[in-house]
């Protein structure tokens, strides 16, 4: 996505007016690791640690808790 954003710069006026798309895919990245179950490696990991101890964690029920 950085080559993308970056060969955008002609369009928005420059690079300093990228800004907006900057922030974009830096929050996008971030809620979309920490809104889904597959998103980041961490939330596998507990996942599995939580159904091994026979409390399994749906992919729906997860997002339903993690992004409001």
């Amino acid at each position: 996505m950085i080559p993308m954003i970056k060969s955008m710069a002609p369009a928005f006026g420059g690079a300093e007016n990228l800004m907006s798309l900057w922030w974009s895919l830096g929050l996008g990245v971030c809620l979309g690791g920490n809104g889904s179950l597959i998103g980041a490696s961490a939330n596998l990991i507990v996942a599995g640690f939580a159904e091994r101890a026979g409390h399994r964690i749906g992919f729906l029920p997860f997002m339903a808790m993690a992004f409001p």
